[in-house]
């Protein structure tokens, strides 16, 4: 991955900016999926953004893999409820 404290470097608070910017551009590209307008590289280039400009939001607000991984246990759970109650849609 790219590193993130050349990035903050040059960029400053704009890797946040970018993180945004490219969390929406997946989004896009998963709303084009559902028309069937889905290019297959394109979701795959948009992905590996986001796995970039997540690991870069994960430093720039210094989250740690324990808290990261407390969350997803959480949500997890939560959602394994919600799919097996017919409630999470």
């Amino acid at each position: 991955m790219y590193n993130y404290e050349k990035a903050k470097e040059v960029l400053g608070d704009k890797v946040i900016v970018i993180a945004i910017e490219e969390l929406a551009e997946l989004s896009q590209q998963l709303t084009k999926g559902l028309r069937g307008k889905m290019n297959r590289e394109d979701l795959l280039e948009e992905y590996a953004d986001c796995l970039i400009v997540m690991e870069w939001v994960k430093k720039y607000y210094d989250l740690s893999d324990e808290e990261i991984k407390r969350w997803l246990d959480k949500k997890n759970e939560r959602n394994r409820k919600k799919i097996e109650e017919g409630v999470f849609r």
